[in-house]
């Protein structure tokens, strides 16, 4: 393990595969920094006036001074600063010492003399900045996919995986616009689990969760990519479906309200339920807000409920018109 100065700068990256005696002149110009746990070494607002080598210790490099992750770890043997120093911009970034550390504050006239001696040191101080910049990069993608993935927790029922109310509200607006500036027609359904609430109240509300959750896979399978298909909230779900009359919507949601009386539920306790679903659906019409299109479909499935559940009620083009 290196112990003294020249052996801490020859196993940095800059350094790596040169004989550090062809720069003993240049390395005397340096200054050696003894950093405390907690020196701030770089911040943003401040004009960097070195290339920091790190000789031993640990460096953190944060977006605010107070973060407490950070966003990339220093080890002895990297090097900070260079982008700064080179552009002669402030950093973007706060720099400071996880423990106690010591670096090398190599200046920009001794950077440039040394490039200058060494094409290979030149070459090293690229690898530097190429690794710096992939780090980054990671550090981004895995950021991008953070933000996602909350944004889609945002956006996502949490019990079903299907999209929920908020997103509706945010999204669907703009679906009915785009069909219509494409003269296509488009449909919306709203459905609903028949004696719901007696089915939590007879087999527990951990029964309605399966049955919610199989009646979500069922509208998965059985609607295209390209419909939207929503948790509306409780046991009410949605549908947008573009390219869609109301009479072809009709005959799609049929097939779906069939397949769910078919189908099987078994619960937790082993035992198996069946559920049946009403089925309202409308139309859009052009100007049609989509509040408007989401009341007519509910009306159409309130006439459904009345009607004595378990079908399918569609509201005439004609009289929506």
């Amino acid at each position: 393990m290196p112990t003294s100065l020249s052996e801490l700068i020859a196993s940095a990256q800059l350094f790596e595969g040169l004989p550090i005696a062809l720069f003993d002149d240049l390395l005397a110009q340096c200054s050696e920094l003894a950093l405390p746990a907690g020196t701030v070494l770089l911040e943003p607002g401040e004009l960097n006036q070195y290339l920091y080598v790190l000789l031993d210790g640990t460096l953190s490099v944060c977006v605010a001074r107070s973060d407490t992750e950070s966003t990339a770890q220093v080890a002895a043997g990297d090097c900070v600063g260079e982008v700064s120093l080179i552009d002669r911009r402030p950093p973007s970034a706060f720099v400071l010492a996880t423990s106690d550390s010591r670096v090398l504050a190599v200046s920009e006239p001794v950077l440039l003399q040394l490039m200058e001696r060494s094409h290979l040191l030149s070459l090293n101080l690229m690898r530097v900045q190429a690794d710096h910049f992939r780090r980054n990069l990671e550090s981004l993608q895995s950021s991008q996919r953070t933000e996602r993935r909350y944004r889609d927790m945002a956006q996502t029922d949490a019990l079903t995986g299907l999209y929920n109310r908020a997103w509706c509200n945010q999204m669907l607006s703009a679906q009915l616009v785009h069909c219509e500036q494409l003269n296509q027609s488009v449909s919306l359904a709203m459905l609903d689990v028949d004696h719901f609430k007696q089915l939590n109240d007879r087999h527990g509300h951990p029964s309605g969760d399966v049955v919610l959750k199989s009646v979500a896979d069922l509208l998965r399978e059985r609607f295209r990519g390209t419909d939207a298909v929503a948790r509306y909230g409780g046991e009410e779900f949605m549908v947008l479906m573009p390219a869609t009359n109301v009479q072809q919507a009709q005959e799609v949601l049929e097939r779906v309200r069939q397949g769910l009386q078919d189908l099987p539920i078994t619960v937790d306790s082993g035992e198996t339920l069946r559920c049946t679903i009403s089925i309202g659906v409308a139309q859009h019409l052009p100007g049609q807000t989509l509040n408007e299109l989401i009341s007519l479909a509910d009306q159409m499935l309130y006439r459904a409920k009345q009607s004595g559940r378990n079908r399918v009620m569609a509201r005439p083009l004609q009289v929506a018109a």
